[in-house]
């Protein structure tokens, strides 16, 4: 994932109030945030430009029916902290077992 991307998650998070909790990400400028870092991201020959934007929406979807805000600004922040080594910040944003559920799901769909 982008770092920037995530620079800016941060900062929008930081907009929305930690009161506004709920088990669904409702906001659609996160949400966007999150869809556009993902189609930006280079998935070289891994899948054409319209199955990378059907795995993004899939992923979209997914954690904003399964996280909140709080859980979603956890994950980005630890995902920052291992910004210098990219393989790191992949385990971190793998560590967060509905992110982790919600890309093999998604990703998997592209393969069938």
């Amino acid at each position: 994932m982008k770092m920037r991307l995530l620079f800016v998650l941060i900062l929008i998070l930081n907009f929305v109030s930690i009161s506004d909790v709920s088990s669904e990400i409702n906001n659609k400028s996160i949400l966007n945030e999150v869809f556009l870092g993902c189609v930006n991201e280079d998935l070289g020959d891994l899948a054409s430009v319209g199955g990378q934007y059907e795995y993004c929406g899939c992923f979209v979807n997914k954690i904003s029916k399964n996280l909140n805000i709080e859980d979603l600004m956890s994950v980005g922040i630890e995902v920052m902290k291992n910004s210098g080594n990219e393989n790191a910040a992949i385990g971190a944003l793998l560590e967060n077992d509905i992110v982790a559920e919600s890309i093999i799901s998604c990703a998997s769909s592209l393969f069938n």
